[in-house]
C-alpha cells in the first residue's frame, strides 16, 4: 500500500528528543482537526502505521467532528495580532434624522489605537455603540483589570 505521508511523518527511527516526539504528535492532532484535511480512510492508514493501537485510531477518528469545531475555536480566539495601545471616546447626540425615533438617541464613538508587537506603526479602529453596550463594555474592561491585577500582570 503507497499511502502519501504527511511532511512531518518520520518512519527512519525513534525520534531523537521528547521534544519533537510531542511537536509531531502535535502536528498529528492539528492534521486530524483539519476541516479540509485528509480522507477517515487516509487517516486511520496513517495512524496505524505510526504504531497507534486500532482502539485508539478508531476513538480519534470518532472524535475528528468534534476535534475540527475545537481546532476552528482555537484559530477564532488565539491572541490578537495587535496590542491595544489607548482608547479615546466621544459621547453624541443624534440632533437630526429623516428616520423616526432617531432624534435625540445617545451614541459613543469608541477609537481604538492599536500596535503591532514590536511594530511602530499605529492604526486606529472607530466603533460606534450605543450607551448601554458602552457601559456593558466598560464593566467587561474593569473586570480584566481585576483579572490582570489578581494574576499579578498588571
Amino acid at each position: 500500500m503507497n499511502v502519501e505521508r504527511p511532511s512531518w511523518y518520520n518512519v527512519e527511527g525513534p525520534m531523537e528528543t521528547e521534544k519533537e516526539a510531542v511537536q509531531a504528535m502535535c502536528e498529528t492532532l492539528e492534521m486530524v482537526g483539519q476541516s479540509g484535511g485528509p480522507s477517515e480512510k487516509d487517516l486511520a492508514t496513517w495512524l496505524n502505521l505510526s504504531g497507534l493501537q486500532k482502539d485508539r485510531t478508531q476513538l480519534l477518528l470518532t472524535q475528528r467532528g468534534q476535534l475540527v469545531k475545537l481546532t476552528s475555536l482555537q484559530k477564532q480566539n488565539s491572541v490578537p495580532m495587535e496590542d491595544l495601545v489607548d482608547i479615546h471616546w466621544k459621547l453624541g447626540v443624534v440632533a437630526g434624522s429623516s428616520e423616526e425615533g432617531e432624534a435625540g438617541r445617545t451614541f459613543v464613538q469608541v477609537n481604538f489605537i492599536c500596535q503591532a508587537p514590536g511594530g511602530s506603526k499605529r492604526s486606529a479602529k472607530l466603533v460606534e455603540m450605543s450607551l448601554e453596550k458602552f457601559y456593558d463594555f466598560l464593566h467587561q474592561l474593569e473586570k480584566c483589570k481585576a483579572s490582570l491585577e489578581h494574576n499579578h500582570l498588571l
